[in-house]
């Protein structure tokens, strides 16, 4: 993880809060009311852009005020205010060469923004926006040479252009055009009405065919939200893992976890989603050729159980799960599929084969 974005809002025992994620608009939105004010906080990611958004509304003028800051778990990690209304965190993995820096740039048309190297501080607003973008220095598991604050300072530019509505509409148009390319219906009872938490609750003891077609329309949602052109492939913890000791190390497994992420990808009509895959898979041909040729002495790739950011592909961990050289012909296979969904013999001929 690179860090957290942390919000102090003084509004403490809200009324009426409601907390939703709209799975075609792909945005998530939180309500409640305090001290006879009504606030709604809405967020989003946007792929055309590269930024996260997050908007503040009050429904009475002023009544807006809340503080914002940056925390790391790394130890080489500061925060400062570079100018402007603008907040920088930037440090680098202890023992490592990865940087990473992450840029929020705070703006309103009325109330107060004050910005101070311990953080933003917005007073007597009404609605305020945050848009936040985040990189490293990290190009390909074998080139580090990228400049995370140029990337940044590119990508903010870039946004900053755009006024929410219009960046709220590309990040809709751009998710719309795949998460509407597929759609089931399992009709609905009284039971579909309900909040969520309520209707996995009592999932077991009800027939509420519609939840089994939401979890479908989520999964759909998780990949479009963490496996697009450019990106790592989705793992174990997707992006939002939090910890530096992650569980497995939020690699990706290859005796069948990773395969089983991209399994919905053809089938759901996501074969865009399904690119930063072939992307590793390409990457390991790579790296596996050195392992096929020094630990085995054979020609050809291999690749093991498990890999990561570094397309690692000699065996690792134990002996009984590591030793283990058939993952490369289950992936090839994740290439063979995209053929016979898509049908294109470019394809084929020129990467798959």
């Amino acid at each position: 993880p690179m860090g957290d974005l942390y919000l102090e809002v003084p509004h403490a025992f809200p009324q009426a809060y409601n907390r939703e994620l709209d799975l075609d608009g792909a945005i998530a939105r939180v309500s409640y009311e305090f001290d006879g004010v009504g606030y709604v906080r809405e967020v989003f990611a946007s792929y055309p852009d590269q930024v996260i958004v997050i908007r503040f509304i009050a429904d009475q003028p002023g009544k807006l005020s809340f503080s914002a800051f940056f925390t790391s778990p790394h130890r080489r990690a500061a925060m400062h205010s570079p100018g402007g209304n603008s907040l920088v965190i930037e440090g680098g993995v202890e023992g490592g060469e990865m940087r990473f820096q992450a840029q929020v740039t705070a703006r309103s048309e009325e109330g107060i923004i004050e910005v101070r190297n311990e953080g933003i501080q917005v007073r007597d607003a009404t609605m305020v926006e945050l848009v936040l973008t985040a990189a490293t220095n990290f190009s390909d598991y074998n080139d580090l040479s990228a400049i995370p604050a140029s990337r940044n300072s590119n990508t903010l530019k870039a946004a900053l252009q755009h006024q929410f509505p219009e960046l709220l509409q590309r990040h809709q148009q751009d998710h719309r055009e795949l998460y509407r390319n597929a759609r089931l219906e399992l009709g609905s009872t009284p039971d579909s009405s309900r909040p969520t938490d309520e209707r996995l609750r009592l999932f077991s003891q009800n027939n509420d065919a519609s939840f089994a077609a939401l979890m479908f329309h989520y999964g759909r949602y998780l990949l479009i939200a963490s496996s697009r052109p450019g990106s790592q492939p989705a793992n174990l913890q997707g992006i939002w893992n939090e910890s530096l000791q992650p569980p497995w190390e939020s690699k990706w497994t290859l005796n069948i976890n990773a395969e089983m992420t991209y399994w919905p990808a053809e089938v759901t009509n996501l074969a865009q989603c399904h690119e930063p895959f072939f992307d590793l898979i390409d990457d390991l041909t790579e790296t596996g050729a050195v392992t096929a040729r020094t630990h085995y002495g054979a020609g050809g790739w291999v690749s093991h159980h498990n890999t990561d950011q570094w397309r690692g592909s000699a065996p690792v961990d134990s002996a009984k799960g590591g030793i283990w050289v058939t993952s490369n012909g289950w992936l090839s296979h994740h290439l063979w599929e995209h053929y016979l969904f898509g049908g294109d013999k470019a394809f084929l001929r020129d990467r798959a084969y």
